[in-house]
C-alpha cells in the first residue's frame, strides 16, 4: 500500500471512529469497491460492534423481518463467545432461546421484536460502560424489506439507547441522494 494511500486511510478511519464516538448514527456512502468494508472494519477493529452483511439479501426479491432477524441473530451470535455476559441481557426477551453458544429465537411462541433486542443491547453496553456499535453494510438492501418498517425503531434508539451506535455503508446512488 502506498504512503498516501496508508495515510488516507488511517485518516479516514480516525474520522470514523471519531463519528461513531459522538454521533447515534453515522453513514458511509459511496461507489462499489471503493474501500467502504475495508474502512469500518480498520474502524471498528478493536470495537464491540455487531456486524450484518445484507449483501446476502442482495439476490432476492424480499426479505422478510425473519430473514433479517436471523441474519442480525447470526452478527450477534459471534459477538457472543467473548461477551458472555450478554446472555443475561437478552435472557428475558420473548421469543429468544439462550443456548450453550448463543442465542436462537422461538418463532413458533413469539417473534422477537428487534426494538427489543436493542433495548437488551443497550443494558448490557451500559452496564459494561461500553458502546455497542451496529453496522449494517449494504444497508440498501433493506428496501427490499416486506412488512417490517425499520425507520421508527432506528429512529427509537436514536432518541433513546444512548449506549448504541448505528454504522450504515451503502453503495447505491439512490441511498444519498434525496429523490
Amino acid at each position: 500500500m502506498s504512503g498516501k494511500r496508508t495515510f488516507m486511510t488511517r485518516r479516514s478511519s480516525w474520522k470514523l471512529k471519531k463519528a461513531m464516538d459522538s454521533r447515534a448514527i453515522t453513514l458511509v456512502l459511496g461507489l462499489r469497491r471503493m474501500g467502504k468494508r475495508p474502512l469500518i472494519k480498520v474502524a471498528t477493529a478493536d470495537i464491540t460492534k455487531v456486524y450484518v452483511d445484507a449483501r446476502r439479501f442482495e439476490e432476492r426479491n424480499y426479505i422478510t423481518y425473519r430473514d433479517f432477524m436471523e441474519e442480525f441473530r447470526g452478527a450477534l451470535n459471534t459477538l457472543i463467545p467473548k461477551h458472555r455476559k450478554m446472555l443475561n441481557s437478552l435472557k428475558s426477551i420473548s421469543g429468544i432461546k439462550i443456548g450453550e453458544v448463543g442465542i436462537d429465537f422461538s418463532w413458533k411462541e413469539s417473534k422477537p421484536l428487534f426494538s427489543s433486542v436493542l433495548e437488551a443491547l443497550n443494558a448490557w453496553a451500559e452496564g459494561e460502560r461500553k458502546r455497542l456499535i451496529i453496522v449494517i453494510d449494504e444497508v440498501q438492501e433493506l428496501i427490499k424489506l416486506k412488512g417490517f418498517n425499520m425507520i421508527p425503531v432506528i429512529a427509537y434508539a436514536y432518541d433513546n439507547l444512548r449506549n448504541l451506535s448505528f454504522v450504515f455503508a451503502g453503495s447505491k446512488v439512490g441511498l444519498s441522494s434525496t429523490s
